[in-house]
């Protein structure tokens, strides 16, 4: 790991001067990395209520075909490059965890943690995955059902998780992209904000409403449900994080609760009518 960089604060001014760029960061990664898809989320939440009045009989489809079905090779490189651009987006935020700790008191505990400060190693694989398939149990069955009745209660869009061509290849990006989204929303909205807003001086009930809010928020494109959902589940992973500063099972979670939505649409959905 890069050694982090020990910025001094002994003094007032420094003190300010750090959290001033502490501030920037955070606001400048948000809006790098998935500012402008929460913005649209939070857009075309309203202008479904302005167009339809509400969710009611719509939908919305996830992992949509990139290219014509005559140039099937074309849509994987377009796939590839967009889960690429996501990973990048979760390494910038690791990067910047590891250049740029609050105090010589932040580097001790971030040493103590492992990973960038966050838990992201292979120092327990065992115990992260087991937890991580625990946390994808206890989150994504109840959010399944809450899915289910936010569509019978007209407030969440029928959501298609898949619109990619029945081709070779449309399983293995679909569990690359749920891994790609996992590392992005964990990374930044677990590790890098918990991290920072603590540095900040945040509580941790501030920084975990700020976190889950803005998880939900996200998502609202979906819906009612789909927001809601999110925000939940962004509470209990921030609680999970608060208590063990580990992200790697937020991440294996994340991946399996994706991996099984995904692969599970594709697999379904040519022989059931309620999905």
């Amino acid at each position: 790991m890069t050694e982090p960089l020990a910025i001094p604060v002994d003094q007032p001014q420094d003190k300010s001067r750090l959290d001033r760029m502490l501030r920037i960061e955070v606001v400048l990664l948000l809006a790098a990395c998935v500012g402008y898809s929460a913005v649209r989320s939070v857009v075309s939440f309203l202008r479904t209520y302005v167009q339809y009045g509400g969710f009611a009989g719509t939908s919305t489809s996830l992992n949509n075909s990139q290219a014509p079905a005559s140039q099937p090779w074309f849509d994987l490189t377009y796939q590839l490059l967009s889960n690429a651009r996501t990973l990048a987006f979760a390494a910038l935020a690791l990067y910047l965890l590891a250049r740029t700790p609050a105090a010589a008191a932040a580097i001790t505990a971030a040493r103590a943690h492992g990973g960038f400060g966050i838990g992201i190693d292979l120092r327990v694989p065992g115990r992260d995955a087991l937890h991580g398939i625990a946390l994808a149990t206890v989150i994504g069955l109840p959010g399944l059902a809450l899915y289910f009745a936010a569509r019978e209660l007209g407030i969440n869009a029928e959501i298609a998780t898949s619109g990619l061509p029945d081709i070779w290849w449309r399983l293995p990006v679909l569990i690359l992209s749920s891994f790609g989204n996992g590392a992005l929303e964990e990374i930044i909205w677990v590790g890098f904000l918990m991290t920072r807003f603590r540095q900040l001086g945040w509580s941790d009930e501030r920084s975990i409403a700020a976190s889950s809010c803005i998880r939900g928020l996200y998502h609202a494109y979906q819906g009612w449900g789909g927001m809601i959902g999110n925000m939940v589940m962004g509470v209990v992973y921030c609680l999970y994080f608060k208590r063990t500063g580990r992200v790697a099972p937020l991440v294996i979670a994340h991946t399996i609760q994706d991996s099984v939505v995904f692969v599970g649409y594709v697999l379904l959905s040519p022989h059931v009518s309620w999905l």
